[in-house]
């Protein structure tokens, strides 16, 4: 009896456990290169309304669950995965939101952008 007890405490135990992932934690340095990489990626007449300097922009992670990104395309293999968004503040946030530009950490490749509407 007590072993099969032990048994049960110690599934749950990794179940639960495997199901708690750390959330992304990016370093200074790693915030300004997600900075550039999104400012290189901002078009030229947008830039035009970023209201902050660029490198101030706010970059967060986020576990990708099917969230609409631009342009629209197959993104399954991103599912689950921590991406980094960079943020820049518009003279626009009112009407169209801010221009946010989304990261695949893995190979710093541009995964899209949140519409603005």
């Amino acid at each position: 009896m007590l072993t099969k007890l032990l048994m049960l405490l110690f599934t749950v135990s990794v179940f639960v456990l495997s199901a708690c992932q750390e959330q992304l934690v990016l370093t200074d340095e790693e915030q300004a290169k997600y900075r550039e990489i999104a400012w290189n990626a901002v078009d030229t007449e947008q830039r035009k309304h970023v209201v902050k300097n660029w490198t101030e922009a706010d970059v967060s992670t986020f576990k990708y669950k099917d969230q609409w990104i631009a342009p629209q395309k197959d993104r399954s293999r991103l599912k689950n995965q921590e991406l980094v968004m960079v943020s820049f503040s518009t003279d626009q946030d009112g009407l169209l939101g801010p221009i946010v530009v989304v990261i695949n950490p893995g190979d710093n490749s541009i995964a899209g952008y949140f519409p603005r509407y």
